[in-house]
């Protein structure tokens, strides 16, 4: 510690002053002072007194750095590309009720495709990480999203529930490892001048989701009504009629079920569902956003050596601060919030047009609407996530979003009970926008301020997430279809103020264990200091 203080300084706070901005940025990445604040790219104040910025333009660099340069396109390609990631997990919730008519099942037993999906996503995140640090990233990259996007544009093709969900489960292996690596790789190259490009990353990922319903959307099935006379219905195993109607209802078991209901002059059917083109267009996408990353590899392969060993030593410089115990515990809190939070957003996202269609009596063209205009307000508070997180502080904004979502949940649940389109509509956008910046923020709080975020950590924050995203569809489909559909609201209301409580227990506890290890590096570095100033004096 000595020989890095050479050349301090004291201040009236007994803060030393480093003239040199790579001590300096050392001294705030391991929490010596609480008090530092990443003010932006290249910029270090240290306790609100000394600013740092020694370091060039990105621009600049751009230019005149090569290996700049390289990590600056890898990174823009993975945000170009999250855009694809987006479009192709967004498709799900259009589309679920047209894969429902294409395997013939009904809603419970259905949800067991979205968590055969999350599954996937829990497993590709695992083996992913595992694979990220082993391997050359950019590669890695290419072939997660390029087998993603070919087994995705598979699903509606299985023509069985348990063929489709392998395909499911296959197709989320592939995407849970992109989502994991993409993420993993903007923390790793960037470190907390990585704060804009997180949110980049995650607004790109919404931007895609938005289009997604609109991709969709003109692929579904509609609903015809047409006289009853003219219908001959052969309830057997080679049926691919759904019939729904009017009054009395008619069961008919086979080796698969149907409801017909028959009113007498008209019967309302689902017509020919034509959902497989969007996700042959979405598919096609996906092969072509892949094969940049190849030709980066191609050009810059020798790049991710360097890139593994400057991250090993930006690890290695942080983890001084906490022990092993502390990391142990504070990671499995983390994953909690992960759980509890993905389970409210992609719940939120899948089920809303279900819950609209079922228990508000919305058209599926309103919900797949609504759907669009959530995800627009959604990749509009991304966006403007990337400028917020040089304003305020990490945990300060996972607080004031949390609330928000809280506060956007309530409003929800009193639309449904008192069936007021226009709450569901308000705050539907409300929770888009609250729930939008919490993500990638939780990403940047855990890499800046409690601990270093490798391939492996990453990992077990998706498997976290996924598993939340896996569990949710089996008790959501029940709880909707046996009891009333206002249970979607409850259960996503009652995770959201799970997950603020489990938010301020990380916040007093990292707090805490990383306070009472500052104040014994504040003292060192003060009678470091003080010992220096008598040697000179």
């Amino acid at each position: 510690m000595r020989s890095t203080l050479g050349n301090a300084n004291t201040t009236a706070m007994n803060v030393p002053y480093i003239n040199d901005a790579e001590t300096a940025q050392e001294l705030v990445e391991s929490h010596t002072f609480l008090d530092a604040k990443i003010k932006g790219p290249g910029q270090v104040e240290v306790d609100g007194k000394h600013p740092i910025t020694q370091r060039k333009g990105i621009w600049t660099q751009i230019k005149s750095e090569t290996e700049y340069r390289n990590k600056f396109i890898t990174t823009v390609w993975i945000c170009v590309s999250f855009a694809l990631l987006g479009l192709l997990v967004g498709q799900t919730g259009p589309a679920f009720l047209d894969l429902r008519l294409i395997i013939g099942e009904d809603l419970a037993t259905s949800s067991w495709l979205l968590t055969a999906g999350t599954g996937g996503y829990l497993f590709g995140a695992l083996v992913g990480g595992i694979l990220y640090d082993r391997y050359n990233k950019v590669l890695f990259l290419f072939c997660a999203l390029l087998g993603g996007s070919i087994v995705s544009g598979s699903i509606p093709w299985c023509s069985s529930l348990y063929l489709m969900m392998a395909v499911r489960f296959l197709a989320g292996c592939f995407l849970g490892a992109f989502d994991t690596g993409g993420n993993t790789q903007v923390v790793s190259t960037w470190g907390p001048e990585g704060r804009h490009y997180m949110q980049a990353l995650n607004f790109t990922y919404a931007a895609g989701a938005i289009i997604a319903p609109f991709i969709t959307e003109p692929f579904l099935a509609p609903k015809i009504t047409i006289p009853s006379e003219d219908v001959n219905i052969t309830a057997d195993a080679n049926t691919t009629v759904n019939l729904k109607g009017l009054n009395e209802t008619l069961d008919f078991d086979q080796e698969k079920s149907y409801s017909v209901n028959i009113s007498q002059h008209l019967i309302e059917i689902w017509a020919d569902t034509r959902v497989h083109y969007s996700y042959m267009i979405i598919m096609i996408l996906g092969i072509a956003f892949s094969v940049p990353f190849l030709l980066i590899y191609l050009k810059y392969r020798s790049d991710s050596k360097s890139s593994k060993t400057s991250n090993k030593d930006k690890g290695n410089r942080r983890s001084v601060s906490l022990s092993m115990t502390v990391k142990v515990i504070i990671v499995i809190m983390l994953m909690l919030m992960f759980h509890l939070y993905n389970a409210v957003e992609e719940t939120f996202s899948s089920y809303l047009m279900t819950f609209c269609v079922m228990y508000l009596g919305w058209s599926k063209s309103q919900g797949s609407i609504l759907t669009s205009v959530y995800w627009a307000a959604f990749s509009v508070g991304r966006f403007l996530g990337i400028f917020i997180v040089y304003l305020l502080q990490p945990v300060t904004l996972l607080f004031l979003f949390y609330t928000a979502v809280v506060i956007s949940l309530i409003g929800m649940v009193l639309g449904g009970l008192f069936f007021t389109d226009i709450l569901i509509w308000i705050f539907s956008i409300l929770s888009g926008l609250a729930l939008s910046v919490i993500f990638p923020t939780m990403f940047t709080w855990a890499d800046e301020s409690l601990l270093p975020v490798s391939g492996k950590i990453t990992s077990l924050f998706f498997i976290a997430a996924a598993s939340g995203q896996m569990l949710n569809p089996l008790y959501f489909g029940y709880l909707m279809e046996t009891y009333t559909p206002m249970w979607y609201l409850y259960l996503l209301l009652g995770q959201s103020v799970l997950c603020f409580i489990v938010l301020t227990i990380v916040f007093v506890f990292s707090r805490t264990c990383i306070n009472r290890q500052t104040r014994t590096l504040q003292k060192i570095i003060t009678a470091d200091v003080h010992e220096q100033k008598d040697a000179i004096s």
